[in-house]
């Protein structure tokens, strides 16, 4: 089988970066007008060229960005704060060109990221603490997301003279983040519940003594590192809430729950599915064989020229082989299983709940989907289309759009009575039509270390 082609699960996930040191330079390459120098830069860097040639007002500047999945201009990042004030007044890019460099000398008075989830080891009540510092409390003491961003946005677009643009800068400097704080701030929010499900699980199953379902419910607590104490130990449930509230969140065991969840299964490609959905090759009945190995010739040029017994055996034996490394990686220690195998999802989730990387639109909204498949209480943070469409419009994102296959596909994931068994179903109808799912193409190997970054940028 054609490994080559197998999408490694997750890791792209990296659509748009904050790059404020670079977004200059990409602009002037873009204002060029030179396409070997401006094909390969980020496409949120051309839209806004584009806008600049074009003369954009800053409304059509964001909604052309919507309208290719990008969000709308965050004015708590200080470089796109530039943006969105050159585009409420007009200017001109040599007259916004101007500000740059006083623009930069303020970033470089931005104090490094230290709010409470930059911390070495993050908890759960350090993700509570965080949640709870940028929310405001309704009259039920509900969390409500605070409008920091609105704020800044509606002062920054009524500003008209440069001066007072920097001077508003330096003076709200507090304000200004790297990444997109409400995106940020609603993947945390939506983890704090999906972490204090799984305790509150643990504690009213073995409040019961129900014996022999608290394996099940331990391996569930593996996200808290050092949970195995529990067990052991002869604490009160308060204590047991307490303990693991402040037991390290492992981002590793986080990573694998979310590929478990459902994306294992959308990286394989058609092939790879429907050799799945043959089951055992050796005992095909023939009509089968024929429609397999046929597909197998569309698939890849080396089955071509081979009988169907033939490519029958050799898909076996390449099916065989694969279980192999699973079972050897399975029988490792956990820092050589599978899904660890390279730490990257784990340490790209790690970056986004530090601050430190962006969540692009799409991962935004397929890891909202896995906190919140469960989830029945707070009432209000059930997830339904209208309350993506809250979260999406509060963080700068485009809501979902039926005529998009990506966002029908999460319409219709909201709506079904088994939201997995819909995605295996949509998987298998592609791969029997011989294509792959639409979801395979968005999710490639991700690079988000700086290296990584600057090939990206200049590849």
């Amino acid at each position: 089988m054609n490994q080559s082609k197998k999408a490694s699960v997750f890791d792209k996930i990296i659509n748009e970066l904050t790059l404020e040191d670079t977004g200059t330079e990409q602009l002037d390459q873009c204002m060029q007008f030179n396409y070997s120098l401006s094909r390969k830069v980020p496409l949120r860097y051309k839209i806004v060229s584009v806008g600049f040639v074009r003369k954009y007002t800053l409304n059509e500047l964001n909604t052309k960005l919507q309208q290719y999945g990008l969000a709308r201009l965050y004015p708590r990042n200080l470089w796109e704060a530039s943006i969105l004030y050159a585009f409420s007044n007009g200017i001109t890019y040599d007259e916004w060109h101007g500000l740059v460099d006083s623009v930069k000398e303020i970033k470089d008075s931005l104090q490094p990221n230290t709010d409470l989830l930059s911390q070495k080891n993050i908890t759960l009540k350090l993700i509570k603490e965080y949640v709870d510092e940028n929310s405001d409390l309704d009259n039920k003491a509900e969390l409500l997301t605070k409008h920091q961003t609105r704020r800044l946005e509606t002062a920054v677009s009524s500003i008209h003279f440069p001066e007072e643009f920097l001077a508003f800068l330096r003076s709200n400097i507090s304000e200004f983040s790297a990444v997109r704080e409400k995106t940020r701030y609603y993947f945390c929010k939506y983890l704090y519940y999906y972490l204090e499900r799984k305790i509150d699980s643990y504690l009213k199953i073995a409040s019961r003594g129900i014996h022999y379902r608290l394996k099940d419910i331990m391996d569930e607590l593996s996200i808290f590192q050092g949970a195995s104490q529990v067990k052991r130990s002869s604490m009160t449930s308060e204590q047991i809430r307490e303990f693991l509230e402040c037991s390290s969140i492992s981002c590793g065991v986080l990573y694998a729950e979310f590929n478990e969840f459902f994306f294992g299964y959308v990286s394989l490609d058609w092939m790879q599915v429907l050799l799945e959905q043959a089951g055992d090759l050796k005992n095909l009945p023939p009509k089968n064989i024929k429609k397999l190995a046929d597909a197998a010739r569309h698939y890849d040029k080396k089955y071509s020229k081979m009988e169907d017994a033939q490519i029958i055996k050799v898909l076996d034996a390449a099916l065989e082989q694969q279980e192999k490394e699973l079972d050897r990686e399975a029988s490792l220690d956990s820092f050589e299983r599978g899904y660890q195998k390279n730490r990257m999802g784990e340490n790209t989730i790690r970056k986004y709940l530090k601050g430190t990387l962006d969540l692009d639109r799409t991962t935004f909204i397929c890891f909202l989907l896995f906190f919140a498949s469960d989830l029945t209480t707070p009432a209000r943070l059930y997830l339904n289309q209208k309350r993506l469409d809250e979260i999406l419009h509060e963080c700068g994102f485009l809501q979902l759009d039926p005529y998009n296959d990506f966002d029908y596909f999460v319409i219709n994931f909201l709506t079904a009575g088994d939201p997995v068994d819909y995605l295996m179903e949509e998987v298998t109808r592609y791969a029997i039509s011989m294509e792959n799912f639409y979801l395979y193409k968005l999710y490639q190997a991700s690079r988000s270390d700086d290296a990584d970054i600057g090939k990206l940028l200049t590849s």
